[in-house]
């Protein structure tokens, strides 16, 4: 074969490859998991939370529905329900806290946005992000503060697929808490939250 028999060849199969990485706009299809996730002793820093001495148990649901799919990327619409938050004040040794007791909230969080990459047929990683609001049972996370508060998390994990309608997730997050500013205390509250989840698909992924 020559030269230009190989160019031409080429420059026909050239499109079709390209074609197949174009984006493709999803038809939405709810997936939905359930999640437990628990942190232990907040961070303290100096741009966000500074309250030292806090525990997190979470209990929610993580909501996800296509939007692109380029490849094996996929950004998806991703809102989160959290009905249960337990906070917990545990002073270390030395501390001249005095312990307050656990603090219960819900939150939601419609504001987020996920992108997820598979890398085979049994897994995947994702990358998520949202922004929203809880509310607790007493001023979190010191007293002068606010029951109602903003909420803002990041972070990503893998997904391990066990059919074509359920998976595994196991992820971290990194989540915030602040009434920014709208009481005469906002000291932030952080969490390196770990969690795991089981995901249903409404409608089997293909």
């Amino acid at each position: 074969m020559n030269r230009t028999a190989v160019l031409t060849a080429l420059l026909i199969a050239m499109p079709t490859e390209l074609l197949a990485q174009r984006p493709t706009v999803e038809a939405a299809a709810w997936s939905i998991s359930p999640f437990v996730g628990v942190a232990r002793h907040s961070p303290v820093g100096n741009a966000w939370g500074i309250t030292p001495d806090r525990s997190h148990t979470l209990v929610g649901v993580h909501l996800e529905a296509p939007v692109l799919r380029v490849g094996a990327a996929t950004l998806l619409y991703a809102p989160s329900i959290t009905p249960i938050m337990r906070i917990t004040h545990q002073p270390g040794a030395g501390s001249d806290d005095v312990k307050r007791s656990p603090v219960w909230g819900a939150g939601i969080s419609p504001f987020g946005l996920a992108l997820r990459i598979k890398l085979s047929p049994q897994l995947a990683i994702f990358g998520r992000s949202t922004v929203g609001a809880a509310w607790f049972t007493d001023q979190v996370p010191v007293p002068d503060s606010r029951e109602f508060n903003f909420v803002l998390a990041w972070g990503g994990g893998v997904e391990i697929y066990r059919s074509a309608a359920q998976s595994v997730e196991i992820g971290y997050k990194f989540h915030h808490l602040s009434n920014l500013y709208s009481r005469p205390q906002n000291p932030g509250l952080d969490a390196n939250l770990f969690y795991a989840g089981w995901r249903w698909y409404l409608r089997p992924r293909t």
